[in-house]
Order: C-alpha cells, then sequence, then structure tokens
C-alpha cells in the first residue's frame, strides 16, 4: 500500500492497477469503510504480523487510526487511540498525541 499525505488517500499498487482502499481526496475526520473514512495528513503506516490491518498516524487528527482489511477489497478505519491535540497517557479514547508521525512494533508485535 501507498499512502499519499497530500491527498488523504491509501492506495494499493499492483502490478496491473492502484484501488483507492479507504479514504478520499478531501481531508477531514470520519471513520467508515472505504472512500466514506476521512484522514487529515496521514502520515506514516504500519502492518500486524498477520497483515490483515494497518494502522495509520493520522497526523492532523493527532490520533492513530487503525484500517482492517475486509473481504471484496473493503477497508474498515476506526480509531485505535487518540482523543484531541496534547500530550496524555491513557485509556484508547482518552489519550492525546500531538501530531503523530510514526508507529511501530515491538518484538512481540504489540503496537507502540
Amino acid at each position: 500500500p501507498l499512502l499519499q499525505e497530500q491527498i488523504n488517500l491509501l492506495k494499493e499498487l499492483s502490478k496491473v492497477s492502484v484501488t483507492s482502499l479507504c479514504g478520499d481526496t478531501s481531508s477531514g475526520y470520519q471513520e467508515g469503510t472505504g472512500t466514506q473514512a476521512r484522514f487529515s495528513s496521514p502520515y506514516y503506516l504500519c502492518f500486524d504480523s498477520k497483515n490483515n490491518c494497518c494502522y495509520i498516524s493520522d497526523c492532523n487528527n493527532h490520533k492513530i487510526r487503525k484500517v482492517s482489511f475486509q473481504q471484496q477489497g473493503q477497508a474498515q478505519v476506526s480509531l485505535f487511540a487518540g482523543s484531541s491535540a496534547g500530550y496524555q497517557e491513557g485509556a484508547a479514547n482518552q489519550s492525546q498525541f500531538n501530531g503523530p508521525m510514526g508507529i511501530v512494533f515491538d518484538q512481540q508485535r504489540n503496537c507502540l
């Protein structure tokens, strides 16, 4: 997959075609399926160990988003962590980030 920051869109590249998986050319925040979802400067992504989902640092929304890959090329975008701009540890929907620009997994495949 290719993450294009300027157009807020996650695309899949293959030898034959380019397919939009989620997001749109318009910026914003919206959870949802496929192009109904919105990002604001998605910056970095990483995949889980089984490649059935990825996590995206959604910089201007101050959140970490989860993209679950479903059948028939559908991608479901949901909140993984973050609430608003700031620095706060806590539960996923109460934690705060200030423009997250990266995300990684540790050796046990825990998302950091």
